[in-house]
């Protein structure tokens, strides 16, 4: 049944929806209309009931005897029985009936006497049995015969029988009212279903018209009603995304075929060379060494690429241990002493504390950063690896002096195969996926990484780390001490 509901349409829904309304809303206000019907009849009733009690006995006090009130009957009968439904008993002191309007008296017996000092009220009047199964309302009221005569009881009664044949009549008029109803509204239910949804059936129309070459379409949303509105921004968020995503796609694409380009022309344009004429075996030699140079070059970008498929994909594992920060950044600038030497910089450390990471990775991501930090240093300056650990947070920066980094690169600093020199030639040894492979780490160790630069001032990257708490942390040194493993690491970059 559930999965045949969540097969049909949404007109139709709202529409069983809007018909389970009407009828719950119909049936609700019959039920409420038959209590008030009911009320209003029983209130009558009794109204009437009570109304005809002070006339009986002002007539029966006018009598003599029991002869005199028989003879006038038809009198009494006449001011009590008017109205089909209503009865008449008189009863003597020893409750026998001296005048009744019907063939079987109703009990009164239980009925409580209303004596003759008071008029009755609608509260005096009680059900009783009239005649076997018949129900009825009736009052009794003490009257005397005559000024100084007998005392007689009064019981005027209101059968059932007359609010039953009403209420059956009105149940057959509010059953047709009701199917009715329920008929028209669900036609009514269809149409307003129908119109309610027609912005969404245009919504489905407009985005049925998109594609990968239209992602620049948008749907409308000023004049669509809230809900649809909704859908609709989030739909364009989404094309929003999807457009982005494409865009760098088709830059990524491009960049990457023009990366590998330039050492595949440099490999076959030199070996063209080569096979020009017969070479010395010196000049073979420096082939070949200028040949390897290009297939590490192109062995580590596509290292770096697969690096970050793997990172996008949440598939490389993090080994995090705990590390002295000094001792690791000092390993690093150590690494780098004859790179830096050679470009007349050096690298300086200043840092305390202990960092909870994965060493591999995080040597990684700062060998990136001073390595790009030596490629834009002027010589004779310094390049200064700064690191502390406070409570939750630790912090790592790699900052240099140089020409800074105009603000218009910054937003895509990070991006594949970005480089803010306009130069592509490659000269400079970098494919433009250090920086990224450096946010990939660093999103792996749910960190982040940010830059701060000046024009010809200096220029900091940032890392920062979510530390463990100390508990956490003697958990992890205990760990490690029961795996005794010992990882010994070289940077890649």
């Amino acid at each position: 049944m559930i999965k045949t509901y969540k097969r049909l349409s949404l007109t139709l829904r709202l529409t069983l929806l809007f018909l389970a309304a009407a009828i719950t809303a119909f049936s609700l206000s019959a039920v409420c209309f038959d209590w008030a019907l009911r009320a209003q009849l029983r209130l009558r009733d009794d109204s009437d009931i009570v109304a005809r009690v002070e006339p009986l006995r002002r007539v029966l006090a006018q009598a003599s005897s029991v002869d005199a009130l028989r003879a006038s009957a038809d009198t009494y009968l006449a001011i009590a029985g008017s109205r089909p439904g209503l009865q008449l008993v008189i009863l003597d002191e020893n409750n026998d009936v001296l005048l009744s309007s019907a063939a079987q008296a109703p009990h009164g017996s239980t009925l409580p006497r209303v004596e003759l000092q008071r008029a009755p009220n609608a509260s005096d009047v009680r059900p009783v049995q009239a005649d076997g199964e018949t129900l009825a309302r009736a009052v009794k009221a003490a009257a005397r015969l005559g000024a100084s005569g007998p005392r007689v009881d009064l019981i005027i009664a209101s059968l059932d029988t007359e609010q039953t044949a009403l209420q059956a009549h009105y149940h057959r008029n509010l059953l047709y009212i009701i199917v009715l109803g329920t008929a028209l509204s669900a036609l009514l239910g269809i149409a307003a279903a129908r119109a309610g949804l027609r912005p969404l059936r245009t919504v489905v129309q407009l985005a049925s018209r998109i594609s990968a070459e239209r992602l620049n379409e948008r749907l409308p949303e000023q004049d669509a009603p809230a809900e649809v509105a909704e859908l609709a921004a989030a739909f364009n968020g989404m094309l929003e995304r999807l457009d982005d995503s494409f865009r760098r796609l088709s830059q990524f694409s491009a960049d990457l075929a023009h990366d590998f380009r330039t050492p595949l022309n440099n490999l076959m344009l030199e070996t063209q060379l080569g096979l020009a004429k017969v070479r010395t075996t010196a000049e073979y030699q420096a082939l070949l060494e200028s040949n390897l140079q290009e297939y590490e070059r192109l062995s580590r970008m596509i290292g770096n690429m697969l690096f970050l498929a793997r990172a996008d994909q949440a598939e490389v594992a993090l080994k995090k241990e705990w590390f002295a920060l000094r001792a690791e950044l000092e390993k690093i600038a150590e690494y780098f002493d004859g790179l830096a030497a050679e470009a007349g910089v050096t690298v300086a450390v200043e840092a305390t504390g202990d960092l909870y990471a994965d060493r591999l990775l995080f040597e990684r991501a700062v060998s990136n950063l001073v390595a790009n930090a030596i490629r834009y240093t002027p010589q004779g300056e310094t390049i200064w690896l700064h690191g502390v650990h406070r409570g939750e947070l630790a912090v790592v920066d790699v900052t240099n002096p140089g020409a800074g980094i105009d603000p218009r690169d910054r937003e895509r600093l990070f991006d594949r195969f970005y480089r803010a020199d306009p130069a592509r030639d490659g000269r400079s040894g970098s494919a433009g996926l250090g920086l990224a492979i450096v946010k990939s780490i660093m999103t792996l160790h749910a960190g982040s990484v940010e830059v701060v630069s000046a024009v010809q001032g200096e220029t900091s990257f940032r890392l920062t780390f979510a530390m463990p708490s100390d508990q956490a942390r003697r958990l992890a040194d205990d760990e490690s001490k029961r795996a005794g493993v010992a990882r010994v690491t070289t940077p890649n970059f």
